[in-house]
């Protein structure tokens, strides 16, 4: 099911004891959970870069829209951004951010809409803030054995 967000406010999404929170103007999100809060840095504006080595920002797209998106495992935000000018055509592609039920795992996800995706890197999602440089602060990635990167 997908419910449309007014464009000018804040879209949230809670579950499994935190809540997901996308600025639709600086195209950044917040995590919230009992007693912390995680932010995006404001710096690192959500960017692709071409294989020619041009950056293009999410922000450029003419067609931005943002809906809520529930499935049978969690509920999300779901990006559309579509309308950029590029000399060999169009891009365009979705952003997901989901969090998941029986876990809590906050998933973030692009997919291409286009069969022309011909980009070289992503820069999303931004990193996000630490207000401490402890060893023991990491990110966790829950890919095959897990994967710890430390902030």
């Amino acid at each position: 099911m997908f419910e449309p967000f007014h464009p000018q406010e804040h879209l949230q999404i809670t579950a499994a004891g935190l809540s997901v929170t996308l600025d639709p103007l600086s195209l950044l999100y917040r995590i919230d959970t009992p007693g912390y809060t995680w932010r995006q840095s404001p710096v690192h504006a959500p960017q692709i870069l071409l294989k020619d080595g041009a950056s293009l920002p999410f922000s450029q797209a003419k067609n931005i829209r943002h809906c809520r998106y529930d499935s049978g495992v969690g509920t999300g935000i779901l990006s559309s951004y579509d309308g950029f000018c590029l000399p060999d055509g169009s891009l365009s592609f979705e952003t997901l951010v989901w969090i998941e039920y029986a876990t809590g795992f906050v998933h973030f996800e692009l997919i291409p809409t286009a069969d022309n995706a011909d980009f070289a890197c992503v820069r999303w999602p931004a990193p996000f803030l630490f207000e401490t440089a402890r060893q023991e602060d990491v990110t966790v990635m829950p890919v095959m054995q897990g994967l710890l990167i430390p902030n």
